[in-house]
């Protein structure tokens, strides 16, 4: 590899900004990097501080990412603790509600199904073709 400004001599780094061959007349080393001008410097400069802001940015953001699933865990636990306390202090209230509602849904089923049976016809030409297809299978 030869130097980009000397083609008759070797290269002896690349520039960390733009990556062309320098020679050891051209090089300049500056904070232990080898450029190849001052404007490449710049931009390896500018560029090293915007990746530095970013990083320190997705840094931020997945500490409050993270501090927001803690905060929703905590909020899930107090909530399930608070539901424990309040069946533990109402279960006889509870339960009997429960058994309650289980009723009512049991005896409204019974309803709705005789009710189902009423309004469609038993003997209905559609129906007798549907079960065909079924038993036919």
């Amino acid at each position: 590899m030869v130097c980009l400004n000397h083609p008759d001599v070797n290269a002896v780094a690349v520039c960390a900004a733009c990556g062309k061959p320098v020679c050891a007349d051209c090089v300049m080393v500056i904070d232990d990097r080898k450029y190849c001008s001052r404007e490449c410097y710049s931009r390896g400069s500018a560029s090293a501080l915007r990746a530095a802001q970013v990083l320190g940015s997705k840094r931020r953001s997945e500490h409050k990412s993270r501090a927001g699933k803690f905060l929703t865990f905590v909020i899930i636990i107090a909530a399930a603790v608070c539901a424990v306390c309040f069946y533990a202090k109402n279960r006889k209230i509870i339960d009997r509600k429960a058994e309650e509602g289980i009723k009512s849904i049991k005896a409204h089923t019974g309803r709705a199904v005789e009710e189902g049976r009423k309004a469609v016809p038993q003997n209905s030409r559609y129906k007798q073709n549907r079960e065909n297809m079924v038993n036919h299978k």
